[in-house]
């Protein structure tokens, strides 16, 4: 179709055809690469990272950070980080993604898909560093 365009010289089929076929594909090679991108996180250590524990209690492990269990609330995350009561997963994950979870919480992909439209540059619920650039691409 592109290649007609140009030999044709048709210049609205090219602009407003095959461009927009383009970039439209184009989110149907993005969509599969998120899916198997969320399929081989672990989002288990991902989502641990981001819960607190008590550091003399049971579940605490010895090759997890040191805790400081005097600021806080008591608890920590096993980076060693103090829990507040009003910390969201966001607060409390190591990653630093942006978004609401920070990296740590595995995203609703249909609603990334939508917000690739709706909201460019926007992205709530990142897998990894720098997603909200690509998207705005």
């Amino acid at each position: 179709k592109g290649l007609n365009a140009v030999h044709f010289g048709e210049k609205l089929d090219l602009y407003f055809e095959v461009f927009p076929m383009v970039v439209f594909a184009s989110l149907f090679i993005y969509m599969p690469i998120l899916i198997i991108m969320k399929w081989s996180i672990d989002w288990d250590a991902r989502m641990l990272s981001a819960t607190c524990f008590d550091p003399y209690g049971d579940e605490w492990q010895s090759d997890w950070g040191t805790c400081d269990a005097s600021s806080g609330n008591g608890y920590c995350t096993p980076s060693g980080t103090p829990c507040q009561d009003y910390f969201n997963t966001a607060d409390k994950c190591p990653l630093d993604y942006g978004g609401s979870g920070d990296g740590c919480q595995p995203p609703v992909l249909i609603t990334t898909l939508i917000n690739i439209a709706l909201q460019p540059g926007y992205v709530d619920e990142p897998m990894y560093f720098g997603q909200a650039f690509v998207q705005n691409l």
